[in-house]
């Protein structure tokens, strides 16, 4: 376990939450030293909110469109792909909901993400922007 001054958890975390549009996964909140007991604090005073399985939002209760598409690759690990690309990519004007991921393992669709899955994807065909594949 990382020994860190009270409260310096807090700040990586929005550190990490900050880079990524306010989205943080527990591998990462676990990373920065929080432990199970401490994010449940965080959930029950409001400083962390469930957006998907295993995927929050740090410091505010509603992620922002882009906010969204970090959450959804947090949550599947997927690239995100058709709609939810182009709106990323400044083609669409509308951000498309839910998100579109694409996976290469077999993985199924939830509340808010669209999950397809691509064999045939490989990982020189992915960019990223900001990060977020």
């Amino acid at each position: 376990m990382p020994s860190h001054k009270p409260g310096h958890s807090d700040h990586l975390c929005a550190d990490i939450a900050a880079a990524q549009d306010g989205a943080i996964s527990i591998e990462q909140i676990r990373g920065a030293g929080l432990t199970y007991d401490a994010l449940r604090r965080r959930l029950s005073n409001g400083r962390a909110h469930l957006v998907h399985r295993g995927v929050y939002a740090w410091g505010h209760a509603k992620l922002g469109p882009r906010g969204y598409l970090w959450a959804a690759h947090l949550a599947t690990g997927g690239s995100i792909s058709h709609q939810s690309a182009a709106w990323d990519r400044h083609l669409i004007a509308t951000p498309a909901m839910p998100i579109h991921v694409t996976v290469t393992r077999h993985l199924r669709s939830r509340r808010g993400i669209r999950v397809h899955v691509s064999t045939t994807l490989a990982p020189d065909q992915v960019t990223t922007r900001d990060g977020c594949r």
